[in-house]
């Protein structure tokens, strides 16, 4: 067929991707990306104030740098596109990151980079000079005025890149002066907003064992990973993992119900809300090669945040073969799950929120229980091999009291637990209930109280004969799931004045 050739207009094109919706930190950490990308060890930020004209941005990083044709190709729009080749490491997606996210927070970007015993070589994009000339217009070289700049922050350094914002949109007030304190409070005010994003984003790099990164913020400490499910603490539940498969690959999910107010203190109970704070940061955190790209959310699955299930987050591991399947969008801080996902995410986040729920309701008592776990639970995931299996407590006070019978009697009672742990049918209960309703049955549905009363009976006396004194005993019975459940169970079993 005939064709015509229809270029963008340059003016209309830099308007679009500087509208993008980045917020200053949301940018930065794009620019974070491609330092990890680059296999960076330390990264650090700058921002530098001087007014509405010579305020900078500055990130730079200790990676392996570019040579002059690769920084040619990283500056040229769309270069790598959704489809290019990339490492397993690589958080890269459309190949505009560093473009969109500059471009949205500056008029003039400057990157200047180094290889491995190469030299260094710089480009520029002047949006304004391509605006003038209606030319994508790469620079060569850099603006007199950032000489200075860049040798300052290059230092000794043998390989790296540097990236530098000038002219900036966002994080400046228009016409603002040096001496202007209210501009530079915001200025500055934005440096906290950066810290705790890139806590939040960049966490699970900042722990790894194996060459951990570490990102200095204004020539501060390196900061400090965010850890949105409080993993360590020890009244937090981390509920049993799934693996769910999806496209040819599997997404892990791991549901947690974070501990009770009154189990934190002042300092804690803060930084444990984390920089939305508590109701908002409720929900999913969707990880794409360890990277944080939503952080709390429900995912349109039908859930809204309230107070009552603020203690609940989850976490979902994503591998970026799934980008396209998860519509992971150019700023990397969105994505909704696939239709095949969305049944199983439905019932997990049920399950989670009740369970979050409740702690709110007993004021922690169901956590608690966590710091027990030898008595509280009756069956345990056990991760070995890259597998989840599950077995049956040995430590459950009633699986306890079943094997101190007879030692002729211990090993048909063995065998059975054996028997039924290794016969649990876990893929055909998955499958069941990924094609029913989000509804699952709750522990002892249907049965009547006096069969519900015979079963916590049989625990309590099996605690008091195991050698726990009542009184524990009774505590214990009141932490345990499902019993926790049933406000006045301790009086119907007549034990209820020993606590």
């Amino acid at each position: 067929m005939e064709h015509e050739i229809a270029n963008p207009d340059p003016a209309g094109t830099i308007e679009s991707l500087g509208s993008l919706g980045y917020t200053p930190e949301a940018a930065i950490a794009d620019l974070v990306d491609n330092s990890i990308s680059a296999d960076a060890r330390n990264v650090w930020i700058h921002l530098h104030w001087a007014g509405a004209e010579e305020s900078t941005v500055a990130v730079v990083d200790d990676g392996h740098g570019m040579s002059e044709a690769e920084l040619i190709r990283g500056m040229t729009i769309g270069a790598r596109g959704v489809g290019a080749t990339r490492s397993s490491q690589d958080l890269g997606r459309f190949g505009v990151g560093l473009k969109t996210a500059s471009f949205s927070q500056c008029r003039q970007l400057v990157v200047s980079t180094r290889p491995p015993h190469g030299q260094w070589s710089t480009r520029t994009w002047d949006l304004d000079l391509v605006l003038r000339s209606g030319e994508w217009r790469l620079l060569k070289g850099y603006p007199g005025e950032v000489e200075s700049q860049l040798a300052e922050l290059a230092g000794s350094m043998p390989h790296g890149t540097i990236v530098v914002w000038r002219r900036l949109r966002r994080l400046v007030a228009a016409g603002s002066q040096p001496a202007d304190e209210w501009a530079q409070r915001e200025f500055y005010g934005a440096v906290n907003s950066v810290e705790r994003h890139l806590s939040m984003t960049f966490g699970r790099y900042f722990t790894r064992k194996h060459l951990p990164l570490r990102i200095w913020l204004n020539g501060q400490h390196a900061l400090d990973a965010w850890d949105p499910f409080c993993s360590i603490h020890p009244f937090v539940q981390r509920l049993p993992s799934e693996s769910l498969p999806v496209e040819g690959t599997t997404v892990e999910v791991t549901p947690w119900v974070l501990p009770h107010r009154s189990r934190f203190d002042e300092r804690s109970y803060e930084a444990a809300g984390g920089p939305r704070g508590w109701l908002e940061q409720q929900g999913f955190y969707i990880h794409r090669n360890e990277r944080l790209i939503v952080a709390g959310e429900w995912l349109g699955l039908g859930f809204r945040k309230d107070d009552r299930h603020v203690l609940a987050r989850i976490s979902v591991d994503v591998p970026t073969a799934l980008d396209s399947a998860w519509s992971v969008d150019v700023k990397k801080s969105t994505a909704s799950p696939p239709p095949a996902l969305v049944t199983p995410f439905r019932r997990i986040a049920k399950a989670t929120r009740e369970r979050a729920s409740n702690v709110m309701t007993h004021r922690g008592k169901v956590a608690a229980g966590t710091r027990s776990q030898d008595f509280i639970y009756a069956w345990q995931p056990v991760r070995k091999y890259g597998l989840t299996s599950y077995r049956i407590n040995r430590n459950h006070p009633l699986v306890r009291e079943a094997l101190s019978v007879a030692p002729e009697s211990r090993s048909t009672v063995t065998a059975l637990l054996r028997l039924v742990e290794e016969t649990l049918p876990i893929g055909l209960i998955r499958a069941v209930h990924a094609s029913e309703a989000e509804r699952e049955p709750e522990p002892f549905e249907g049965a009547t109280p006096e069969e519900v009363l015979v079963v916590a009976r049989q625990i309590f006396e099996a605690l008091v004969h195991q050698g726990t004194p009542p009184r524990e005993a009774a505590r214990r019975l009141q932490l345990m799931p499902p019993f926790n459940e049933y406000p006045d169970l301790l009086r119907e079993l007549g034990v209820s004045d020993l606590v």
